[in-house]
């Protein structure tokens, strides 16, 4: 079986996948829509891992690298002072009948 080149994949391919990207469609409608294009030899498995990034090959630095630097705060911030707020609302709004 040949490789899928990118001239093999219709534009309106790429606009699907577009859409999905952007979350104009969800992840349930673009294989439905996508199996439309699935014909002569392309599989609906196929166009999908053409047209979607395989993320775990494409890391750039790998999480244990000893240049990333991990910090986590210890304590709060030395501002933690608590700001008063205004409470506004209608005095009589809240009280029982028999003491308005």
């Amino acid at each position: 079986m040949r490789r899928i080149s990118k001239e093999d994949i219709k534009q309106e391919m790429f606009d699907l996948y577009d859409d999905y990207a952007h979350s104009k469609i969800d992840r349930k409608k673009f294989p439905e829509k996508l199996s439309v294009y699935a014909v002569g030899g392309l599989s609906l498995s196929s166009l999908m891992s053409f047209m979607l990034p395989d993320y775990i090959r494409k890391i750039q630095v790998p999480s244990d690298d000893p240049r990333l630097m991990r910090r986590y705060p210890t304590s709060r911030p030395h501002c933690c002072c608590i700001m008063p707020g205004l409470i506004k609302g209608s005095m009589r709004a809240g009280l029982p009948m028999r003491l308005r």
